[in-house]
């Protein structure tokens, strides 16, 4: 389903009240409920810093943003969920991909309350909650949904078997001196790229919204960081064995919040948070 820009409602909480009857969720009564329009390439589409920036402030309306709240629900079921939280979330986008939702833009107060009691109501699981610059949007989007849709996949269904600790383990030793570096969050981020996009320095570059010339000093820092050459495939598919078991996880974190999961209880400065 297309990402959807949504505006000019009747008052959120109105609109939510009328919409739960009784509290819950057998009493909602959707007719009413508006699902907007306008597709939002912020979700679909990889974009540059300047370009997310530009359709940012035409899907919205708003001003450019450094950073904006973005909250992805799993557990989705029905129309329910999407036609109420499209009704709460203001100028705020969203988009939908199976059992998952993607919200973004809400750092209003009242209306993340309102959002929380949608998934309450409706039965939604809070999967991720972080604020991410306009330019990682589709990205972000992009690392959930297709955790989501491939995780039926053999490959998938055979590392979500593999014991938890072993995978911490295996996730620690590939990864570990990435993730307690310093900038740890923006090397995962480029690593990542750099699987997706067959380490193509063009398409890293054009993905992260950075200048190719980052990307060079960015990998190598990264090979020096992990022990590892990256021109070897064996190597790289250890790497992406390693980001995909981190994402799979009980925490539920997308990859580039694996600085603040690794190893919970040691001091902060040697996790890349100090």
């Amino acid at each position: 389903m297309a990402a959807r820009a949504r505006r000019d409602r009747r008052p959120a909480a109105d609109t939510l009240a009328a919409a739960v009857d009784g509290g819950g969720a057998s009493g909602m009564n959707l007719a009413e409920l508006p699902t907007g329009d306008g597709e939002a390439p912020l979700f679909t589409t990889a974009l540059t810093v300047g370009e997310a920036q530009a359709e940012w402030v035409r899907a919205t309306g708003l001003a450019p943003v450094a950073k904006t709240g973005m909250r992805i629900f799993g557990g989705a079921r029905g129309d329910a969920p999407e036609r109420l939280l499209a009704d709460v979330t203001g100028r705020g986008l969203l988009t939908r991909a199976g059992s998952i939702l993607g919200v973004v833009g809400v750092d209003d107060p009242v209306q993340e309350a309102l959002i929380g009691q949608v998934a309450e109501v409706t039965g939604l699981e809070l999967l991720m909650e972080k604020a991410v610059p306009p330019a990682q949007i589709h990205r972000t989007w992009a690392l959930w949904r297709s955790q989501h849709e491939s995780a039926t996949s053999e490959v998938r269904s055979l590392l979500s078997s593999v014991d938890a600790a072993v995978a911490e383990r295996f996730v620690d030793r590939l990864l570990g001196e990435l993730i307690r570096a310093r900038g740890g969050q923006e090397l995962l981020a480029t690593l990542q790229a750099f699987i997706s996009t067959g380490g193509t320095r063009e398409r890293i570059a054009a993905e992260l919204g950075i200048h190719r010339h980052t990307v060079r000093a960015r990998m190598a820092k990264i090979e020096k960081l992990l022990g590892r050459d990256l021109s070897r495939a064996e190597e790289v598919q250890a790497v992406a064995m390693a980001l995909e078991l981190a994402e799979l996880q009980p925490n539920g974190l997308g990859r580039t919040d694996l600085i603040r999961s690794v190893r919970p209880g040691t001091p902060a400065r040697s996790r890349g948070l100090g």
